[in-house]
């Protein structure tokens, strides 16, 4: 196996702006597209490069300018604060829900039950990410109860759910028993067949744009649950791993939420901004905005 040339030096952004135009791109800017590979890098415009260019043959599709990668990229940057604003109201939401239900059913320390999860390994995990997560004795939020108790070894529900990640109670609530589950998707006023899909599906796009990842055509590894017709939501059906699907369950969660939310048409507004971005290629159909869904 060849060992990797370290020595090499990397190219210049004068050579990578060469290199894409020996490549077929059009560059009528070189100078701008050099100031953005410093600033931006190479590599990471060229995560939205490869969706204009033909592998098998090492060139770009024919008419493709530079401006269709760099517009991709402002758009995808303006896509991940607008989902992550969407997020951020759902999640809130979601874990406030989690946690008032568990604890009227269950007690403030209901983690902590091995009966309301389906193995006692469920509970021990969840409570084992706590105790790493939590910044004991040192956070705002924490540190008034451990000065005043010393056990249960770890605060309150209402404390827990505020100091960790979306990705550790979203996996304590898949390894809970189905009626633990269905008690918290009727708080939320959810399907309980789709409830726990769709937290996992928006903790990837969460942490897809806290990463500061490429999301506007990305696959989604953890597509969600089709939607029950009754629910009144567009089909998914084959749109699961698309954009698409990451929109739907993040505005009909929104709408249980908010009583008059505007992100719709802050989705459309941003298409409308970038008219080189085509939303085919995330899963909308051309006249996606006419269901009355999105109204």
């Amino acid at each position: 196996m060849p060992t990797y040339p370290f020595a090499k030096p990397p190219l210049s952004p004068c050579d990578l702006v060469a290199l894409m135009q020996s490549r077929g791109l059009v560059v009528p800017d070189s100078k701008r597209a050099e100031r953005h590979i410093a600033t931006v890098g190479y590599y990471r415009l060229m995560g939205y490069g490869k969706h204009f260019f033909d592998s098998t043959i090492q060139r770009f599709n024919a008419g493709t300018t530079y401006d269709h990668i760099w517009e991709t990229y402002k758009f995808d940057r303006k896509l991940r604060l607008l989902t992550l604003d969407a997020i951020e109201r759902i999640e809130v939401a979601m874990r406030t829900a989690m946690s008032n239900t568990m604890c009227m059913a269950h007690g403030s320390h209901w983690f902590m039950n091995p009966l309301v999860f389906k193995l006692s390994s469920g509970m021990d995990s969840f409570c084992s990410a706590l105790r790493k997560e939590l910044p004991i004795k040192q956070n705002e939020i924490t540190k008034h109860y451990y000065s005043k108790y010393d056990a249960p070894d770890l605060p309150p529900s209402w404390m827990v759910m505020e100091c960790i990640s979306m990705g550790t109670w979203v996996k304590a609530l898949g390894n809970m028993k189905q009626t633990e589950q269905k008690r918290i998707a009727d708080a939320m006023k959810m399907n309980p067949k789709s409830f726990v899909s769709w937290a996992s599906s928006l903790t990837w796009a969460r942490n897809v744009c806290a990463h500061h990842g490429v999301l506007w055509n990305r696959t989604n590894m953890r597509p969600p649950k089709t939607p029950l017709p009754a629910m009144r939501y567009p089909s998914i059906e084959g749109k699961e791993s698309s954009y698409f699907a990451v929109a739907v369950i993040a505005y009909g969660l929104l709408k249980l939420i908010v009583t008059r939310s505007t992100w719709a048409n802050r989705l459309e507004a941003l298409f409308a901004d970038f008219p080189l971005v085509n939303p085919a290629d995330m899963g909308f159909e051309p006249n996606w905005k006419k269901d009355i869904f999105w109204t």
